[in-house]
């Protein structure tokens, strides 16, 4: 068993007493349990599904007073074949649904007129190929997608069908990591099922039909 041993040091106020150390004891971590072989074997897995997202954005008319030709960016990360939308924070649907103990392939593609930023939550991918060839063979969870590009990512949702100690099932975003893009649409949900769930073809690959604007009735 390899240990690692971490000192805690309590933060304390000025005028408190100082805690005797029995009660603020060493953690031991064996880091064999905690790193175990998550990300191993990546390269030979197989993929059941490939999938292509594309960056995109486009400019509104936004005039003020001062600035009457002031215009607004929506940012978009769209999954083929829906169309473009900006990240609504209470979907109700997430854009992609994968099972856990899968691969996929995603070829992210850059439509935009500027660099963008592909980036993951709660898993990391592997690198098959991009406009970089330093970026090819590391494993990430974001890179970069310059004007123009593409590249193509083993996405890792293997999870507890790869380590015991990690479960990756729930609800959570991918998108740009440059922070304005994400905050003005370029993100999306996606949800990883639990081992053994099933994910049906439909969800695979989800339709999603943008909602018509309101009506003003006044």
């Amino acid at each position: 068993m390899l240990l690692i041993r971490i000192d805690r040091q309590a933060q304390l106020p000025n005028n408190a007493e100082l805690l005797d150390s029995a009660k603020v004891p060493e953690l031991n971590v064996d880091l064999t349990k905690v790193s175990g072989d998550r990300f191993s074997g990546l390269s030979q897995e197989k993929s059941i599904l490939e999938r292509k997202l594309y960056f995109s954005q486009k400019d509104f008319p936004a005039p003020t007073p001062s600035d009457p030709k002031a215009t607004r960016t929506e940012f978009y990360i769209t999954v083929e074949p829906n169309q473009p939308k900006v990240y609504d924070p209470n979907f109700k649907t997430p854009d992609i649904t994968v099972s856990e103990g899968t691969t996929e392939d995603w070829i992210v593609e850059n439509r935009a007129p500027e660099v963008h930023a592909f980036h993951i939550h709660q898993i990391h991918f592997l690198v098959l190929n991009s406009p970089e060839s330093s970026d090819i063979g590391m494993l990430r969870d974001t890179i970069n997608v310059p004007v123009g590009t593409r590249v193509k990512l083993r996405m890792d949702f293997r999870g507890v069908g790869k380590d015991k100690n990690t479960s990756i099932a729930g609800t959570f975003v991918y998108h740009c990591h440059i922070l304005e893009h994400e905050d003005n649409g370029m993100m999306a949900p996606i949800e990883v099922k639990s081992l053994g769930a099933k994910v049906s073809s439909s969800d695979q690959v989800r339709i999603i039909t943008p909602e018509p604007p309101e009506m003003n009735t006044d």
